[in-house]
């Protein structure tokens, strides 16, 4: 349970941070990641990035924050193509029977601070409402047919079509204190995608509004041609480097720890080097929706806080 009464899903790395006498056996890792070998990446040292190149530290940062926990657990798991939103579904076998009792739709910790910006409703708040799904977590059904179709007949099916509509709806979802009603404050992401783009879709930040700001990493696109130092720069070298000041307060918010230390960097070149001369980090890229360079995977627990 989450410090508010809810079940959600945090990514291993966060629970670790949580110092927990009592916590899931660990996986070996926090955070898998594949890369895409043809992808054309480009390398400090290569010389000057082509325009046909993505920078491959750019896209390490960019997934080592999605498996940090920048993600949503929102998504189609129904339909192909997607039509209907919801969180993740946990089910748990029956013992006597070929069926399953329904644990629920369960949020992960990034969706605990996501916010209908024309509305300023908590999507939690939505995910509650899908929890009343044939009288709540603990319903019985005889096999995954008659979920689907009890679910599709119901009128929390009728969120879920909603909640698509937000996700293809330009600027209609952000991330919020949990505390805040400020919707001037919130991180607006990404959906203006259409049609609604699994992976793309809301685990991003809307790529108008970020493009050459300081918090350009979490877009679902890289610009090619582009280094990661060279778009710290454009956003106006923030001295957090590539985590731009809204997205280290939205880690912070997670529960991670933030260490305020940063060191401001210069463009020489078509390098980016710190002060000392040692080359910068950079974030992650996504090619395009379509040709993906790279994707991680992230252990997850549902765990007590």
């Amino acid at each position: 349970m989450d410090d508010d009464g809810t079940m959600r899903l945090f990514p291993q790395s966060l629970v670790k941070q949580m110092n927990l006498n009592n916590h899931p056996t660990y996986s070996s890792f926090d955070i898998y990641a594949m890369f895409n070998s043809e992808a054309n990446y480009w390398f400090d040292g290569d010389g000057e990035i082509q325009t046909d190149q993505t920078d491959f530290l750019f896209v390490i940062v960019h997934e080592l924050t999605h498996g940090l926990g920048f993600t949503t657990g929102y998504d189609d798991y129904l339909n192909s193509p997607a039509v209907a939103l919801t969180p993740q579904i946990s089910i748990n076998p029956s013992t006597n029977s070929s069926g399953f009792s329904f644990v629920g739709f369960v949020d992960m910790i990034f969706d605990k601070f996501m916010v209908i910006l024309s509305t300023g409703q908590r999507v939690s708040d939505i995910t509650k409402q899908l929890n009343t799904f044939a009288g709540g977590p603990g319903a019985l059904f005889s096999s995954t047919a008659q979920f689907v179709s009890q679910f599709k007949n119901s009128s929390q099916y009728k969120l879920a079509q909603q909640m698509m509509e937000y996700a293809t709806t330009s600027k209609a979802i952000g991330l919020l204190p949990v505390n805040s009603s400020n919707i001037s404050q919130a991180i607006i992401l990404e959906t203006s995608l259409v049609p609604y783009a699994s992976g793309s879709s809301i685990s991003h930040v809307d790529y108008k509004t970020y493009t050459r700001t300081s918090d350009f990493l979490m877009r679902y696109l890289q610009d090619m041609g582009t280094t990661l130092g060279q778009s710290i720069i454009w956003g106006g070298n923030y001295s957090g480097g590539s985590v731009g000041p809204k997205l280290r307060l939205f880690l912070g918010l997670m529960g991670y720890t933030i260490q305020n230390q940063s060191v401001p960097i210069t463009l020489v070149g078509e390098y980016v080097t710190n002060i000392s001369g040692a080359h910068s980090i950079s974030p992650i890229v996504l090619a395009n929706i379509a040709c993906l360079s790279a994707i991680s995977f992230f252990e997850w627990f549902m765990t007590f806080r």
